[in-house]
Order: structure tokens, then C-alpha cells, then sequence
């Protein structure tokens, strides 16, 4: 693979400075993010409307879209047939944004 000035390769210098990788396992982000993608998380991250994150509910992970609100979270989905869904009251205790996805691949 061809290298740039920096010693690395080019493809090095295309994937965004990820923390961890997870499995995407549901249709709900398609055609953005695709069933079995590999997303690249981000642990620190500053909170942006409307971004890919990867979100914890009781135990469950997901990757969904999030508009952050004053004592809610709505979670979407870019797949159509999925609905929103609004994270609010006593489920806020048990949810928590694992990081943001900087980016994916194809296994």
C-alpha cells in the first residue's frame, strides 16, 4: 500500500481516530449503516444533534441517531420502518451514551 509523507499508508490516513469497534446487528440504520457494518467508536466526544451514537438502555445496545433534549433523548432511526423513540423519565437513569460513531466498514 502506497504511503504518504507521514510514514503511513494512505488508508491509514482515511479512517477517523476511533476507541473501539462494535458490530452493527439490526436493519434500523440503513442504507447509512449497514446490517453487520463494523462501527468505529469514539469514547469522548462532544454531544452534536442529529449524529450516530452508540447508546446503552438497561443493558441493550444501539446505534441510533440522537436529538438531545432537556430531560429526554429521541433516538432515531434513518431506515424508515423504523419508528423514533423518546427516552425519557426513569429510563434516563438506565441509559447511557456509550460514544459516538466516527465512522464504519464493511467485514
Amino acid at each position: 500500500m502506497p504511503e504518504n509523507a507521514s510514514g503511513k499508508s494512505d488508508f491509514d490516513s482515511r479512517v477517523p481516530v476511533y476507541d473501539y469497534t462494535t458490530q452493527n446487528f439490526s436493519e434500523s440504520m440503513e442504507p447509512t449503516v449497514a446490517k453487520n457494518d463494523i462501527a468505529l467508536i469514539r469514547r469522548e466526544f462532544a454531544r452534536t444533534d442529529n449524529e450516530i451514537y452508540l447508546i446503552d438502555i438497561e443493558g441493550y445496545a444501539f446505534i441510533r441517531r440522537i436529538v438531545f433534549g432537556d430531560e429526554r433523548l429521541v433516538l432515531r432511526c434513518d431506515c424508515p420502518n423504523w419508528p423514533a423513540h423518546v427516552v425519557t423519565g426513569a429510563e434516563l437513569d438506565y441509559t447511557t451514551v456509550l460514544g459516538k460513531v466516527v465512522g464504519w466498514v464493511k467485514p
